[in-house]
């Protein structure tokens, strides 16, 4: 039977686990400006408002999506070749 310490363990590890994935993974280039994680997180800071990331703060400060709002199509499948009997 395990201890408590170890069951503690275990619902931290979910906690941070699931916690983590809920963030905003978009990812932001500046095109042809070199720039630092500094000058980035600076204002990724400024551009949050209740915990969410405003897209147009963010192209205002010259910030360009690099992956789109959302998913790619995903291609349909090629119909498999039968032979017939």
């Amino acid at each position: 039977m395990p201890t408590r310490g170890a069951f503690f363990l275990l619902l931290l590890l979910l906690g941070s686990t699931f916690g983590c994935g809920t963030g905003d993974e978009r990812r932001w280039q500046k095109m042809g400006v070199e720039y630092t994680t500094v000058e980035f997180n600076r204002d990724v800071d400024a551009c949050t408002r209740n915990k969410k990331l405003d897209d147009e703060c963010m192209k205002a400060r010259g910030w360009v999506p690099m992956n789109p709002d959302r998913p790619a199509p995903t291609p349909s499948p090629t119909p498999s070749r039968t032979r017939g009997y």
